[in-house]
């Protein structure tokens, strides 16, 4: 009984978070044209997550999942760093495991997304210098 009510309690404050943020007027069934910043499967599984440690792993792993898909590992490690030290000293050995898998994760995540897009720039910057290099050094050797 008290779990049915747990459940009920954070279901329905998703659904009140959910509320509460609006829902965007453009958005339709089959709509995904453009990217929506609202994202109510991320709402709902933080405030699930936020109320106390999971006993289900899953709702871990999706909510790392849609952290991902959102493109918001800083703020997913963030997150999960934040429940961490919240919930801490009620935490299984287990459990600690997960929350720190999870952050390790998304910063892996992240710095490979930070280092690709890095990566991108210096290689497209490096092409440049490399194209002017080669004409320079053909020009010269029409010289001589």
């Amino acid at each position: 009984m008290r779990t049915v009510l747990f459940l009920s309690t954070v279901l329905l404050l998703g659904i009140l978070l959910a509320k509460l943020r609006g829902t965007p007027t453009d958005a339709g069934f089959g709509n995904h044209a453009e990217a929506s910043p609202y994202q109510p499967e991320l709402e709902y599984l933080r405030a699930v997550n936020g109320v106390a440690p999971p006993r289900d792993p899953q709702l871990l792993f999706l909510l790392m999942g849609q952290y991902s898909n959102a493109n918001l590992q800083g703020e997913g490690a963030e997150f999960f760093s934040a429940r961490l030290k919240e919930f801490g000293p009620r935490l299984t050995d287990p459990q600690k495991s997960l929350y720190l898998s999870a952050i390790g994760l998304m910063r892996a995540q992240q710095m490979r997304r930070e280092l690709s897009i890095n990566n991108s720039s210096v290689n497209t910057s490096t092409s440049t210098t490399y194209a002017a290099s080669s004409r320079t050094s053909q020009s010269t050797v029409g010289l001589s």
